[in-house]
């Protein structure tokens, strides 16, 4: 079996997260963008970034969001990405990413942690659902003009 560590992201980082956030999005992104968010995010408390490293070679990545909504009366965290290469999905990779990002949280400190995923990704929200995670809602978005 594999040796996996799920360790925080580093600025070091941000070529291998930017090439797994391409393959998830399955479109190449504005890398001058890409890297001024990432630098602002790295350091920010309120994100969280997690690589993990399948045999010493970085092969996954999940951030996730805190913030104090109105309607929770409290702290929200949310997955925004999380993406597995592909020969490693089906190992236990995205479960251990998600044990480990919630064991960086304090449970008594969140109200909710929760996860959206785009309506194409069936094998996704079967992950997810067998990580004990259950669909409460719709998400509807309008694209900006940039």
């Amino acid at each position: 079996m594999y040796e996996v560590t799920i360790r925080k992201a580093t600025i070091e980082d941000a070529n291998v997260v930017y090439d797994m956030l391409c393959k998830l999005s399955q479109k190449e992104h504005d890398r001058e963008r890409f890297a001024r968010c990432y630098e602002r995010n790295i350091v920010d408390d309120n994100i969280i970034y997690l690589v993990a490293d399948v045999d010493g070679v970085p092969s996954g990545f999940i951030s996730c969001h805190s913030q104090q909504l109105l309607h929770h009366t409290g702290t929200a965290y949310e997955i925004q990405e999380m993406y597995i290469d592909e020969a490693y999905r089906g190992n236990g990779v995205g479960k251990q990413m998600i044990a480990a990002l919630q064991a960086s949280i304090n449970p008594t400190e969140y109200d909710v942690f929760e996860v959206t995923s785009s309506n194409w990704r069936e094998e996704a929200h079967a992950f997810y659902t067998n990580n004990g995670f259950i669909q409460t809602h719709l998400k509807f978005t309008q694209k900006g003009n940039r």
